[in-house]
């Protein structure tokens, strides 16, 4: 009867450790790293979001954070958040930012409650229903294998 009870609890640490490590992979940890030396920061408008509400974070293949608020897109460059919002973006419509796609030729979708933007080479554009979106409220954005964007 030991036996068993030994082999079953050498059955759940391996077990066990393998959930660990395949939780580690998936997680993006590093396994050599201790676990205290992972820190998490909390960023709130004190800090320069526009809004605390992240509707949406995408990181861009140049390395920078966007987070999409009720107020307007942060892009964090992992010291400073830079807004743009409808009071220094003209192409803006509205500041509510509901979803973020960075597409196969580094082009940054924004979903908002008042159409779509893009932002390519550091210039906006918008596009609406009178561009013939079919609503100006985008909630998802997706781009399938052939680089269409579906909205």
């Amino acid at each position: 009867m030991k036996e068993k009870n030994k082999s079953q609890n050498v059955l759940y640490l391996l077990l066990v450790g393998l959930i660990l490590i395949t939780c580690s992979i998936l997680w993006g940890l590093d396994p050599e790293m201790d676990i205290r030396q992972y820190n998490a920061e909390v960023f709130l408008t004190e800090n320069g979001l526009p809004q605390s509400s992240v509707l949406s974070i995408i990181q861009t293949s140049d390395g920078y954070l966007w987070m999409g608020t009720y107020e307007g897109i942060a892009r964090f460059d992992g010291i400073h958040f830079r807004i743009f919002d409808t009071s220094n973006t003209p192409e803006m419509t509205s500041n509510r930012i509901r979803v973020l796609l960075e597409d196969k030729h580094n082009t940054l979708w924004i979903g908002t409650s008042g159409g779509i933007l893009s932002l390519s080479e550091g210039v906006f554009h918008c596009y609406t229903i009178e561009d013939g979106l079919s609503s100006n409220a985008i909630s998802c954005l997706y781009e399938d294998k052939k680089g269409t964007l579906w909205i």
